[in-house]
């Protein structure tokens, strides 16, 4: 059976790099099966969640429903009940959808698009 592959929160930053060194997009990140509490990561950049036992992003928040340091991109998230998930901060809960995403960004097959 394969070890389960985990993602670090290291992230990768680009120095000179023309295209990426001012980049808005998502960061490059490390995944592997190493255990990830092997990983020392420094300030202050990031800091040790001691009930992960692991080092994450500073912005990275321990959610004690799901058990998890849950952000995948360093921004913000939030526990939403209805989705039983973490979802980035930014995120509404849509009834019509039943499904969290931007506010006014419904997922259903309607035409307008809004909740």
């Amino acid at each position: 059976m394969m070890p389960e592959i985990k993602m670090i929160d290291y992230m990768v930053s680009y120095q000179n790099h023309p295209t990426f060194k001012n980049s808005k997009k998502s960061p490059v990140r490390f995944f592997t099966t190493i255990d990830r509490n092997k990983f020392v990561l420094s300030p202050p950049l990031y800091e040790n969640c001691k009930e992960c036992k692991r080092y994450v992003t500073v912005e990275n928040r321990h959610c004690s429903v799901c058990k998890n340091c849950p952000s995948r991109d360093g921004l913000a998230v939030k526990h939403c009940g209805l989705c039983s998930r973490c979802v980035p901060e930014k995120y509404q809960h849509c009834k019509k959808c039943n499904t969290c995403s931007f506010k006014n960004r419904c997922h259903s097959n309607s035409k307008d698009g809004k909740d």
